[in-house]
This record gives structure tokens, sequence and C-alpha cells, in this order.
């Protein structure tokens, strides 16, 4: 049941009670939109219910926590969820709504890339780029966000998930040329020519399974299968493990490489 006080400075406090116990409070300018929200919320039995748990009061922080507990993520999970603890985490999980969420994406898709830069007896460390962000970028913390609450849902933190109605951002499907036969020879033997043993290789590699730096390496001799021109990609994008079949010329140059060491 609903009850309204007015306070001090004017505006009017909306109380809803459930067998005598407060479970939601909160206060307008007008008393009418008082009236509508306690309405709304009242209508609501689910809500109501959840209102009257344990779970209603839990921070988003604290499920943020929890939810990476739960995964063994690279840095960009990591970096998201720095970004959506800072934005969100003193708000209570029935309290975020869509409103809240847009405008957290909206100000993460008009900042700028930030990159992780490690722990520190500081904390958490990001480090400014200047650039700006793109729309998968974008639509990546959204995916984070969505994902986190459907989590919640089904450990019965919440109802409903606040992200989904959210819009998604177009991503720029353009792509680049790539490279004629003759610039592909002319950049191998560029490479050759390098002081560094493995440039040449690992341009190979970039060119004929479309691997990431990062990935390439990270990659250790124990990770690769030789009979089978497989390896196992420990260090990945999303932080997850995939394999990578190669070419026989790869190979054949992974094995005169190893030779020579």
């Amino acid at each position: 049941m609903a009850s309204f006080v007015k306070t001090p400075s004017g505006k009017f406090k909306a109380v809803i009670r459930k067998n005598g116990c407060v479970l939601k409070t909160k206060t307008f300018s007008r008393k009418a939109d008082a009236k509508m929200w306690a309405a709304r919320i009242e209508g609501d039995r689910d809500l109501v219910a959840l209102y009257g748990t344990v779970e209603a009061a839990m921070l988003f922080r604290d499920l943020a926590d929890e939810y990476d507990k739960q995964w063994d993520g690279g840095s960009r999970i990591r970096s998201q969820l720095y970004y959506l603890r800072g934005k969100l985490g003193h708000y209570k999980l029935i309290d975020i709504n869509k409103f809240i969420v847009k405008g957290v994406i909206l100000e993460y898709a008009e900042g700028e890339v930030l990159r992780y830069n490690g722990s520190s007896k500081l904390g958490y460390q990001l480090k400014k780029t200047g650039k700006p962000r793109a729309a998968s970028t974008i639509n990546a913390l959204r995916a984070r966000l969505s994902a986190i609450f459907r989590y919640a849902i089904q450990n019965d933190y919440v109802l409903t998930n606040p992200v989904v109605g959210t819009k998604t951002w177009r991503l720029n499907n353009k792509r680049e040329r790539f490279l004629t036969d003759q610039e592909r020879e002319c950049l191998l033997e560029k490479c050759r020519q390098s002081d560094w043993d493995r440039l040449y290789l690992l341009v190979l590699m970039a060119l004929t399974t479309g691997a990431r730096l990062n990935e390439m390496m990270y990659l250790r001799w124990s990770d690769v299968d030789f009979d089978t021109r497989r390896a196992i990609l420990h260090k990945t994008k999303n932080g997850t493990k995939r394999a990578l079949t190669f070419p026989e010329a790869v190979i054949s140059e992974m094995t005169e490489y190893r030779q020579l060491q």
C-alpha cells in the first residue's frame, strides 16, 4: 500500500509498504507524479514481490564481481567490467532501467578508446588512446551489459533485462582492398631482408591465417602440432582458446626456423 508524505522542501515522497515493511521510496516534485509511480509499482505484482527480497538491495558492482568470477575473460572483458562498475556500480539492480542503460551506453559511445594497461598498487589501469570508439566496440559493451543482466535473471536477482530495447550501433562494413599477388611477394621479400629473424614468419602466418599479432606473439612451440598443422591459441581477443590451422608453407617455414634456434 502506498502513502505520500510532503517533505520540508515541498516535494512529495511516495512510500510503498507490504506487511508493514517499507519496500521502496521515491521523491517527486509533484504529487501527481508520485501517485503515477506508486500505481505502476503496485500494479506489477512480480515487481512488488521482488522488492521484498534480499536481492532487491544488491548493487550492480556486486553483481559485476560475481559475474567476473564465472568467466576466464581477457583484458577486453576486464576493461568493460571496469567501465560498467564505474558507471553503474552504486545502483541497486532493481533501480537500473532502460533509460539509465541508454545514458551509460551513449556516454561510452561519445568517449575515446581506453586500453588495459595492467594492474598496479594503485589498482586497475586504463590508458587513453585519443581514438574514437568504433561501433563494434560500443556494441560489445552493450552485449556485455546484457549478458550480465541475463546472468542476474538466471539467478533470480532481477526479472527483466534493461538492455533489451536499447539500440545497437550501425557497423561500417566497408572493407579495405586485398593485396595483389605482386604486392604480397614484394612484402614478403622485404620481410626476408629484415634484421629481425621472426618478421618473415609472422607476416607469412598473418597473410595465410588471418591471426592477430598478439595471438602469434604468444604462440609457443608446445602449442603447435606439426603433424596435424594445427595450433592452440591461448591469448585471443575475447579471452577464449581457439584452434588455428596452418598451410603447408607456414609449417615448412616454422620447421626451418625452429631448427635454426
